[in-house]
């Protein structure tokens, strides 16, 4: 897990951004239909019912996250964009922070679509679940190929 802080003070209007990168790998039980959540896991087995479930193996929880990178999803005017990667495919998801995230959970991180919160949340008000994923992203993943989570949060 790597902190790059891009600034210490806002440049030209720009909000202060810090990026963490989360990897893992995909896995063949990896469907991604889940209507409400994207999920990144630690565990390294995956039945078909994890649905949400897009990357395993990863390298960190929610817990793992760097605390400067926490302390920015704990803003409610935050954005956190996740940029999933995979042999070359890659897809975006935007979400906001909440400031009832605890972000503690050693074994999952979820970026969910509601407003809803757990040790396991990450972000709220996703612009996409598991579902709107890029399929041939999907389809990538689904072969146990590497894969890279670059998760960038800006504040106000």
């Amino acid at each position: 897990m790597r902190l790059l802080k891009s600034a210490d003070l806002p440049l030209n209007n720009e909000l202060p951004e810090f990026t963490a990168f989360l990897r893992g790998y995909g896995h063949p039980n990896i469907r991604a239909t889940h209507t409400s959540t994207v999920e990144f896991t630690t565990q390294r087995h995956l039945t078909s019912k994890g649905d949400c479930i897009v990357v395993v193996a990863a390298d960190i929880g929610a817990a793992g996250l760097p605390q400067p990178l926490k302390n920015s999803l704990r803003n409610p005017g935050s954005t956190a964009v996740f940029e999933l990667t995979c042999e070359g495919e890659r897809d975006t998801l935007t979400a906001r922070g909440h400031s009832l995230l605890t972000l503690d959970d050693p074994v999952s991180m979820v970026v969910r679509k509601s407003r809803y919160t757990s040790p396991r949340t990450v972000a709220v008000d996703s612009d996409k679940a598991a579902r709107d994923l890029s399929r041939t992203l999907v389809r990538k993943l689904a072969s146990g190929a590497e894969a890279t989570v670059r998760i960038t949060v800006s504040t106000p």
